[in-house]
Order: C-alpha cells, then structure tokens, then sequence
C-alpha cells in the first residue's frame, strides 16, 4: 500500500497480523527535512545520518508483527545518487551506499529502474521542458515568492519528478536503445557513459555492485529473515546495525560512513569477522572512508 501520512506508531493497523495490507510504504525517509506542504524551496536542512531514525523506527514498530518495503526510489522521486548527498559527492559512490542499505536491511527491496546503475539526475535548462504537473506548480510556487528563475530551476533539478522518469538508458546508441521512436522525455546526458551496456562490461560499475549484492543476500539468511538490531547509535555520523538469524547461528554487520569525511569505529566482535562487501571494492581499512559501507560476517567462536 502506498499510506501518506501513516507513521511507524500506526503500523499496527495498517500491516501485520490485523492490518489491511502485506506492506505499506513509509515516507518518513523521503519527507526528512519538508512541512506538510512539502514546499521545495522551503526544505529545512537535515544530514544523511537522519535516515538511521527513520529506520530503526520502521524496524521497532514491525519486529514482532508487520514487514516493510525498504526503497530510496520510484517514479515521485528524484535520484537518490542526489536527493540524499550533498552537491559533488561522487555518483557511484553514493549509488554503491544506497545499493547496500537497500539489501541489506530487513524487508522487501524495490529497486526503481535506473537505479541500479546509479542514473543522476537531469538538468534540463527551461521549465517548458519538464512535463511534471509538480514542478510547474513548485516553480510557480518559487516565483510567487520573489524567486528569480534561475534560483526557481535550482529546486527543480533537485527535486523534479521527472528526474526518474526520463527514458531509462540501455546502450550508448540512439536513444539509449530506449526506443526507434521520439521518447516522451529527453534522454539523460549521462547515457553515452551511464548504461546498461556499458556497466555490464565494467566489473567495478554499480549495475555488478547490485548484482553481488543480490548474490550475497541469497546466501545469507540473516540477510533475509533476520532481526535488525541498530549498533552505535551514539555515533554522529555513522549508521551501523546487525542482522541475526532467530537461532543466532549467522550473524552480518553492516556499517556505514553517512559523512565525507574519514571516521573510525569500535565494534569488537568485529575482529577476525569476514568483510563480505565493501562499496570501495572489499578494500579493507582501519577506518570509514567517505560514504563507505561495508558488509561483515562475524565468525562464530
């Protein structure tokens, strides 16, 4: 079900046992920093670090009854490699972040299509080329409030909904192999680099990320079916949680660097643990590096 306004403390009613639905989706991610009106140029600011609330929160209220949707992207969105980092934080590592909470977490990953190549966000240079009702209306919104048009087309490279939906790009040909035809939006910039094609054949590209990732949680039934527990909570900028099968057999810890800048950590039964994936290429460190998040077994003694 897709619920606005539901919130985790009304999960009970919604999903579970006595709820109405499987799975409901959950905005609070999404909204972190928006009003209710959800005004663009209005955003308050907020840190990368704020998503670990919110799914904890989901997690907490779904433990003993429910199960949830776990997603970063759908067609109402923008891309997540720009909605949930700063300007200048590099793409792929920001694609290769979210690819690991995404499969990471307890509940059913959706993965939007585009996402699994770390597809950006278009800049297109006019208004009258975005076909999104909601932009038009933010924009106008921008100008009503003594925005000049160019700080206006700011918010809507940012926030447009039609930065999920221009045509998803499968080749460097014409058209991206998307159609023969004249596509109802214009293509990506990035295409002739940023493709199925193209990252098929790039071992290190976030299309293989994804499917390592996919490989490894079909290895792992903690991965799957176990209970989410939130690590380091005190941290101001790491976001780290254990997933642990009801017979405490398997045990994976996953650990996440929601800042630029270097951090180190304490987890103890993390030594002689086994890094299974890493979004820096299972490189291993005595610290997080920016935006890093790795993946590790810990070995049962």
């Amino acid at each position: 079900a897709e619920a606005d306004g539901v919130y985790p403390s009304d999960f009970d009613k919604w999903i579970g046992e006595n709820g109405a639905f499987d799975m409901s989706f959950d905005f609070s991610h999404i909204r972190l920093g928006f009003d209710e009106d959800c005004t663009w140029h209005k955003r308050k600011p907020w840190k990368l670090i704020d998503i670990r609330k919110c799914f904890t929160d989901d997690e907490e209220a779904t433990k003993d009854n429910g199960w949830g949707p776990v997603y970063f992207e759908n067609h109402d969105l923008p891309r997540c490699t720009n909605y949930f980092f700063p300007q200048g934080t590099d793409t792929k590592l920001a694609a290769k972040f979210i690819a690991t909470i995404l499969l990471t977490m307890r509940g059913t990953p959706f993965i939007y299509e585009g996402q699994e190549l770390g597809m950006t966000n278009i800049k297109w240079p006019s208004i009258k080329m975005y076909n999104d009702i909601s932009s038009i209306g933010q924009y106008e919104l921008a100008l009503k409030d003594e925005l000049i048009p160019k700080e206006a087309m700011k918010y809507i490279w940012q926030y447009s909904r039609d930065n999920a939906r221009s045509p998803m790009t499968w080749n460097n040909g014409a058209k991206a192999g998307f159609t023969t035809g004249k596509p109802w939006l214009p293509l990506n910039d990035e295409y002739p680099e940023l493709n199925v094609k193209t990252q098929t054949e790039d071992k290190d590209s976030v299309l293989n990320y994804y499917k390592d990732l996919i490989n490894l949680r079909n290895q792992y039934l903690a991965l799957i079916e176990g209970d989410y527990e939130e690590l380091l909570s005190y941290s101001p900028g790491i976001y780290a949680y254990a997933r642990t099968t009801k017979d405490k057999s398997e045990r994976i810890i996953v650990i996440a660097n929601t800042t630029a800048k270097i951090r180190g950590y304490k987890i103890p039964e993390l030594k002689g643990a086994t890094l299974l994936a890493s979004t820096y290429g299972n490189r291993e460190a005595t610290v997080l590096r920016s935006y890093e998040v790795r993946v590790y077994k810990v070995n049962n003694k």
